[in-house]
């Protein structure tokens, strides 16, 4: 490998990381559906389901509505 295929490499690696870091910003502002939707066509639904909560791992569940009937 030449000096320069490390630089370039080091380039994607940063990009790449960049990327990332972006994502984690939006998936703090929006819903787990949306984040989903934008993201599709780079990542799997299971992927992007686990990185949007891990960056909203303090979300209070106590009152998610899951639609369907109410158990009570």
């Amino acid at each position: 490998m030449t000096s320069l295929s490390k630089k370039e490499f080091n380039k994607d690696i940063e990009k790449k990381v960049d990327d990332i870091n972006g994502m984690r910003k939006i998936a703090k502002r929006i819903t787990l559906t949306e984040f989903i939707e934008q993201y599709t066509y780079r990542f799997d639904h299971v992927s992007l389901g686990a990185m949007w909560y891990a960056v909203n791992d303090d979300m209070d569940y106590s009152q998610v509505s899951y639609g369907g009937t109410d158990p009570n």
